[in-house]
């Protein structure tokens, strides 16, 4: 299970992948499964 914290309405999850790749969901609140937005985020060395 990934950390996820609620910020305002929305519910934002942080999944740690290999190569230092971090994929974050973000998805409201009140409805989960209603995906508002995934993306892949990798921080630069």
């Amino acid at each position: 299970m990934a950390p996820s914290r609620e910020i305002g309405e929305f519910t934002v999850e942080v999944d740690h992948m290999p190569g230092d790749v971090f994929m974050v969901t973000v998805a409201p609140s009140g409805a989960p499964g209603s995906l508002v937005s995934t993306f892949l985020w990798q921080p630069l060395k």
